[in-house]
């Protein structure tokens, strides 16, 4: 599945960032790449201020998302990395480029529709707790496989179509809200796909923040630049 394939259809005050949220970091660092670029004398003799603008513009981002809240907070504990690494000239133009060329071949990147649609289609469903329970079980076996790559593009394609329409560019338009019965569908689909894969029915968690955390040691080294929270 390729980077920009999936939105989902946002209320007129979201930007719809959240159902690709590392896709918009990638995005976002690359934009502040280009404009550290621009302005490099800025980069290297006012970091504070680069570090102000890269903070706000990546905790917008994750605060716009349809993550869940532990989510939320530790991307933004990495992501802090970056703007302390900035402000104590750890982290300049190639690193900065590196991060967002880590995010972007993440496998991670797979598995965020599938997160996303257990906020927002099951959790708020009118399904039972028991259905909620196997509903959640499936769209994890799928993220599973997304992320281990044992389903393709084509799976996710006909896992998708139960649930949105293609609108332009081909992308998928989830739909902001679905019927019971339709997340039934939703959820059918989900196991059939998995159960063809093997993927083994039991829980399995996708961490979008540690997956962050990984492709940010994999520029910075383990430990470098200090954990900290932007808010």
């Amino acid at each position: 599945m390729s980077e920009g394939q999936f939105q989902v259809e946002q209320p007129e005050q979201k930007s719809g960032c959240g159902c690709y949220i590392v896709g918009c970091l990638v995005i976002s660092l690359v934009l502040l790449v280009a404009a550290c670029g621009i302005g490099y004398y800025a980069l290297q003799n006012a970091r504070t201020w680069t570090a102000d603008i890269a903070d706000q513009v990546l905790t917008d981002v994750i605060d716009e998302s349809d993550l869940p809240e532990d989510q939320k907070q530790g991307m933004k504990q990495q992501a802090g990395r970056v703007t302390q690494g900035i402000r104590d000239g750890e982290v300049g133009l190639q690193q900065m480029g590196e991060i967002a060329e880590k995010l972007a071949e993440s496998p991670a990147m797979t598995a965020i529709p599938v997160v996303v649609a257990r906020h927002q289609y099951i959790n708020p469903s009118g399904l039972s707790d028991e259905e909620k329970e196997d509903a959640n079980q499936q769209l994890e076996r799928v993220a599973r496989g997304l992320f281990e790559k044992t389903l393709s593009d084509e799976d996710f394609d006909e896992i998708a179509s139960t649930i949105a329409d293609r609108g332009a560019n081909e992308q998928w338009e989830f739909k902001q809200n679905l019927t019971d019965d339709e997340v039934r569908v939703f959820v059918e689909k989900c196991r059939e796909k998995a159960d063809a894969a093997g993927i083994p029915n039991e829980r399995y968690e996708v961490d979008l923040a540690e997956e962050l955390r990984r492709s940010i040691d994999e520029v910075l080294g383990e430990g470098q630049a200090p954990l900290i929270e932007i808010d």
